[in-house]
Protein backbone atom coordinates (compact mmCIF):
# COMPACT_ATOMS: atom_id res chain seq x y z
CA UNK A 1 0.00 0.00 0.00
CA UNK A 2 1.31 3.44 -0.85
CA UNK A 3 2.50 5.80 1.87
CA UNK A 4 0.08 8.41 0.52
CA UNK A 5 -2.85 6.64 2.22
CA UNK A 6 -4.38 8.79 4.96
CA UNK A 7 -4.80 7.18 8.36
CA UNK A 8 -8.20 7.75 9.98
CA UNK A 9 -10.14 6.38 12.93
CA UNK A 10 -13.64 4.94 12.70
CA UNK A 11 -14.78 7.88 14.84
CA UNK A 12 -13.99 10.20 11.91
CA UNK A 13 -16.77 8.44 10.00
CA UNK A 14 -19.27 8.62 12.87
CA UNK A 15 -18.58 12.35 13.15
CA UNK A 16 -19.06 12.89 9.39
CA UNK A 17 -15.79 14.83 9.34
CA UNK A 18 -14.51 16.08 6.02
CA UNK A 19 -11.61 13.74 5.33
CA UNK A 20 -8.17 14.87 4.09
CA UNK A 21 -8.94 14.39 0.36
CA UNK A 22 -12.26 16.25 0.68
CA UNK A 23 -14.52 13.21 1.08
CA UNK A 24 -17.35 12.91 3.57
CA UNK A 25 -18.27 9.36 4.57
CA UNK A 26 -20.79 8.55 7.28
CA UNK A 27 -21.28 5.33 9.15
CA UNK A 28 -24.31 3.87 10.90
CA UNK A 29 -24.69 0.59 12.76
CA UNK A 30 -27.36 -2.13 12.81
CA UNK A 31 -27.30 -4.98 15.32
CA UNK A 32 -26.36 -6.96 17.13
CA UNK A 33 -27.22 -10.28 15.55
CA UNK A 34 -26.09 -12.69 18.27
CA UNK A 35 -26.07 -15.63 15.84
CA UNK A 36 -23.53 -14.07 13.46
CA UNK A 37 -19.75 -14.19 13.82
CA UNK A 38 -19.28 -11.99 10.74
CA UNK A 39 -18.71 -8.27 10.54
CA UNK A 40 -20.99 -7.09 7.75
CA UNK A 41 -20.50 -3.96 5.68
CA UNK A 42 -22.77 -2.13 3.27
CA UNK A 43 -21.20 0.47 0.99
CA UNK A 44 -23.53 3.14 -0.42
CA UNK A 45 -23.04 6.00 -2.82
CA UNK A 46 -25.24 9.00 -2.16
CA UNK A 47 -26.07 11.32 -5.07
CA UNK A 48 -24.22 13.01 -6.67
CA UNK A 49 -21.34 10.59 -5.88
CA UNK A 50 -21.03 8.09 -8.72
CA UNK A 51 -17.36 7.28 -9.37
CA UNK A 52 -15.98 3.88 -8.26
CA UNK A 53 -15.59 3.35 -4.50
CA UNK A 54 -14.34 0.31 -2.61
CA UNK A 55 -13.87 -1.13 0.86
CA UNK A 56 -10.80 -3.37 0.70
CA UNK A 57 -8.71 -5.58 2.95
CA UNK A 58 -5.05 -4.99 2.05
CA UNK A 59 -2.20 -7.33 2.87
CA UNK A 60 0.18 -5.64 5.34
CA UNK A 61 3.17 -7.45 3.83
CA UNK A 62 3.31 -4.85 1.08
CA UNK A 63 2.86 -7.25 -1.83
CA UNK A 64 -0.18 -5.29 -3.08
CA UNK A 65 -2.60 -8.20 -2.65
CA UNK A 66 -6.08 -7.41 -1.42
CA UNK A 67 -9.64 -8.65 -1.13
CA UNK A 68 -12.58 -6.42 -1.94
CA UNK A 69 -15.27 -6.53 0.73
CA UNK A 70 -17.52 -4.19 -1.24
CA UNK A 71 -17.12 -2.04 -4.34
CA UNK A 72 -19.43 -0.17 -6.66
CA UNK A 73 -19.83 2.77 -9.01
CA UNK A 74 -22.66 4.76 -10.50
CA UNK A 75 -26.11 4.93 -9.05
CA UNK A 76 -27.31 1.49 -10.08
CA UNK A 77 -26.97 -0.36 -7.80
CA UNK A 78 -26.58 2.36 -5.19
CA UNK A 79 -25.25 -0.08 -2.57
CA UNK A 80 -23.34 -3.32 -2.21
CA UNK A 81 -22.41 -5.46 0.74
CA UNK A 82 -19.80 -7.89 2.00
CA UNK A 83 -18.44 -9.38 5.20
CA UNK A 84 -15.25 -10.26 7.03
CA UNK A 85 -14.30 -11.59 10.44
CA UNK A 86 -12.38 -10.14 13.35
CA UNK A 87 -9.26 -12.21 12.56
CA UNK A 88 -8.98 -10.68 9.08
CA UNK A 89 -9.17 -7.19 10.58
CA UNK A 90 -6.17 -8.14 12.71
CA UNK A 91 -4.14 -9.39 9.74
CA UNK A 92 -5.13 -6.92 7.01
CA UNK A 93 -5.62 -3.18 6.66
CA UNK A 94 -9.20 -2.02 6.11
CA UNK A 95 -9.02 0.65 3.41
CA UNK A 96 -11.55 2.94 1.75
CA UNK A 97 -10.59 3.49 -1.89
CA UNK A 98 -11.91 5.61 -4.74
CA UNK A 99 -11.39 6.35 -8.41
CA UNK A 100 -9.31 9.47 -8.93
CA UNK A 101 -7.91 11.13 -12.05
CA UNK A 102 -8.52 9.07 -15.21
CA UNK A 103 -10.53 6.58 -13.11
CA UNK A 104 -7.45 5.11 -11.40
CA UNK A 105 -8.51 3.14 -8.31
CA UNK A 106 -6.62 4.73 -5.41
CA UNK A 107 -6.35 3.70 -1.76
CA UNK A 108 -7.35 6.73 0.28
CA UNK A 109 -8.14 6.01 3.94
CA UNK A 110 -6.79 3.25 6.18
CA UNK A 111 -9.02 2.77 9.22
CA UNK A 112 -6.29 2.28 11.82
CA UNK A 113 -8.57 1.10 14.64
CA UNK A 114 -10.68 -1.30 12.55
CA UNK A 115 -10.09 -4.36 14.73
CA UNK A 116 -11.30 -2.48 17.82
CA UNK A 117 -14.03 -0.42 16.14
CA UNK A 118 -15.93 -3.12 14.21
CA UNK A 119 -17.49 -6.06 16.06
CA UNK A 120 -18.88 -9.42 14.94
CA UNK A 121 -22.67 -9.58 14.74
CA UNK A 122 -23.03 -5.98 13.62
CA UNK A 123 -23.70 -4.46 10.22
CA UNK A 124 -21.91 -1.22 9.36
CA UNK A 125 -23.40 1.00 6.67
CA UNK A 126 -20.82 3.27 5.04
CA UNK A 127 -22.40 6.06 3.00
CA UNK A 128 -20.08 8.04 0.71
CA UNK A 129 -21.73 11.48 0.82
CA UNK A 130 -19.24 13.71 -1.02
CA UNK A 131 -16.06 13.23 -2.99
Amino acid sequence: MSNAVYEINAADLYDKKKLPDGDTISISVVGPDESSKEIKFILRLEEPVSWWKGLLLFNRKGNNSFRAIAELQGNDPSQTNGATDIDELGKYDLVLSKAKTFGVHTNMYRIVDAQRAFRPGYQYILSWLTD
